[in-house]
């Protein structure tokens, strides 16, 4: 996992101004925010240029946002949308994929015009929502910044559930490796046994499990921007359903790590046959590890104020959690009212003090 540092202190105490002008000095060549939505991002970017006309930076919207015409960035984003939903890559499937042998690259009708695309030019200082934290960083993207700021709390970005019915696990196209983890699974959950426990009794550890997941993704059907919508909606529904059955086993090989006997993971309902899945994302866009070249990581600050370091250690390796103790200075009123009414705190509209 990436290192860290975090600062947790009370909110109003202007913490992501102070960062906002560290990072509008200059100093660092390039560097990522994440806010929690796309507003606080457009807001945050407007006092960075305010602070420093000079730097150059931008707000990265997903494929659905609306742009300045008021239309989705991407003339395909219903089709992106479903793409993602289940689970595939979007960039490859629909935007730009690289040729084989011979071949020339598959290219979207709409690339070289398309907004969402034109949005990944490089800039010093680069804006996204927390949505981005958990997903590969693309082609389009530059390398990992020097430096990244993480505002606010995140962690739901990176956390999931989902169902699936139990019949998923017995699904026709699971390959032998796959179906021996699958049906151990399903034997326990309809059993009510410990899971890990079980699996761990028939030997089926973590190579098993990864071994699982690969012959999965080796039978995804083939996506591609050179097919028709109607193609690539044809591959969708079994997509998605690999997809499911591989964050499962994601899930499950991460609890194999532990020595907790039954699966947090993994929650069977007998009154609808269905299995609920929670998953956690690896944050993994940090990370610059090139087949040659420098490899680094990010330098990470969290600026949270209500930041749990138990919490932040599933996504970060914490090598600093401060938390400074701050003096409040303010003056509070509370007011109370039998009639539960806004006009009774404003004399202006209601005459009656007796009763505020």
């Amino acid at each position: 996992m990436v290192e860290a540092t975090v600062v947790r202190a009370p909110a109003g105490l202007g913490k992501t101004s102070l960062v906002l002008e560290a990072v509008a000095s200059g100093d660092v060549d390039t560097v990522e925010v994440y806010a929690p939505t796309h507003a606080l991002c457009e807001e945050q970017a407007d006092k960075l240029r305010e602070a420093n006309p000079d730097i150059t930076c931008k707000v990265i919207g997903g494929r659905g946002h609306l742009g300045t015409d008021g239309q989705p960035l991407c003339r395909k984003d219903d089709l992106a949308s479903e793409v993602a939903a289940a689970g595939g890559d979007v960039s490859s499937a629909l935007c730009h994929a690289r040729g084989g042998k011979g071949e020339s690259d598959r290219r979207c009708p709409h690339y070289d015009s398309c907004a969402y695309i034109a949005q990944f030019k490089p800039t010093q200082v680069t804006f996204y929502p927390h949505a981005y934290l958990g997903l590969e960083r693309m082609r389009l993207e530059a390398d990992p910044p020097r430096f990244a700021v993480i505002d606010e709390s995140f962690f739901l970005a990176g956390v999931g559930k989902y169902s699936i019915p139990r019949s998923l696990l017995r699904a026709e196209f699971v390959g032998h490796c796959a179906r021996t983890v699958l049906d151990a699974i399903d034997v326990a959950l309809l059993n009510g046994l410990p899971l890990l426990q079980r699996l761990r009794s028939r030997e089926i550890l973590h190579a098993e499990i990864e071994s699982a997941v690969k012959e999965l993704r080796g039978g995804r059907p083939p996506i591609s921007p050179d097919m028709t919508e109607a193609q690539q909606h044809a591959g969708l529904a079994l997509l998605r359903q690999q997809t499911e059955l591989i964050n499962l086993l994601t899930a499950v090989r991460a609890e194999l790590f532990t020595r907790r006997a039954a699966s947090h993971a993994l929650r069977y309902c007998g009154a609808t046959d269905t299995v609920v899945v929670h998953t956690k994302a690896r944050i993994r866009r940090f990370s610059h590890r090139p087949p040659q070249g420098q490899r680094y990581d990010s330098k990470v600050l969290i600026i949270d104020a209500s930041a749990d370091k138990a919490i932040v250690r599933q996504f970060f390796e914490v090598t600093a959690f401060c938390d400074p103790q701050v003096m409040r200075q303010a003056e509070v009123i509370q007011c109370g009212s039998t009639r539960c009414s806004t006009t009774s705190i404003t004399p202006e509209r209601n005459g009656d003090l007796t009763r505020t």
